[in-house]
């Protein structure tokens, strides 16, 4: 089991930092929204974690190109919350979307 409580406190910390240091599109803020999101997603705050994986990848969309890798693992991270939730139709779609590259 992952330290879930230090993780709760560090990554929004470290988010608001990096938006403030760099901009919201950043990779490396990005990539602080997403380690929130598996943090939320591992206590089971799926809400949560699905608004903030949409968030990253709304924010992807608008800085990188549609096939970029992380453009597609952004996309790919939806898909098991939506499965997790049993959201089966939904999780198909990203799924198939990001075998199509998105």
């Amino acid at each position: 089991m992952g330290q879930y409580d230090v993780a709760k406190t560090t990554n929004p910390n470290a988010l608001e930092a990096r938006e403030v240091l760099l901009e919201e599109n950043h990779p490396n803020t990005l990539v602080s929204v997403s380690n929130l999101a598996v943090a939320l997603q591992h206590q089971g705050k799926y809400k949560a974690t699905e608004d903030i994986n949409r968030r990253a990848l709304e924010r992807r969309e608008k800085a990188l190109e549609k096939e970029h890798p992380d453009m597609l693992n952004s996309v790919y991270c939806l898909a098991p919350l939506f499965h997790q939730q049993r959201r089966y139709k939904a999780a198909l779609e990203l799924y198939k979307g990001t075998s199509s590259g998105h």
